[in-house]
């Protein structure tokens, strides 16, 4: 009876190194693709919540979103307020930011006008995943208020 040579044992774990080196790859992705995927579709999710509560003249107030590297906030009023105690923060996963906000009139705030919910600061707002810049996505503010991405 012959036993297993040492070469077939090499053999045998580099076949296992190489299948677990691909499932890796892919599994990191797969999670990369998902974050940027649920920070897209929260963040449409805050920015349809602030024109909402504008057109229906919550607390006879207009509202906004305040764009930052790492997270979003909805804020109550014209004018944004780090303290205000009513923002609503959203933090991105660790693997994403924000990489480009091009907003007209500049800055990183959209408002949106009561009655009409359209607003003065439309525009892009460009998502990337840290890691790989090439994995990103754009969801792009109209001056009417309504999102594409």
């Amino acid at each position: 009876m012959k036993g297993i040579s040492i070469i077939e044992i090499i053999i045998i774990l580099a076949v296992i190194s190489i299948v677990l080196g691909i499932v890796v790859i892919n599994l990191t992705s797969f999670r990369e693709e998902q974050a940027l995927n649920s920070t897209i579709n929260e963040s449409i999710s805050y920015i349809n919540e602030a024109r909402s509560k504008t057109l229906s003249s919550k607390d006879f107030s207009q509202y906004g979103i305040h764009f930052e590297q790492t997270k979003i906030t909805l804020f109550k009023g014209v004018n944004y307020n780090s303290s205000d105690s009513n923002n609503i923060d959203y933090i991105f996963s660790s693997l994403l930011e924000i990489s480009s906000i091009s907003l007209n009139g500049g800055g990183n705030e959209v408002i949106f006008q009561k009655i009409t919910g359209k607003t003065d600061q439309f525009g892009t707002v460009t998502y990337r995943v840290k890691n790989n810049p090439s994995k990103s996505k754009i969801i792009t503010i109209k001056s009417t208020g309504i999102i594409d991405y």
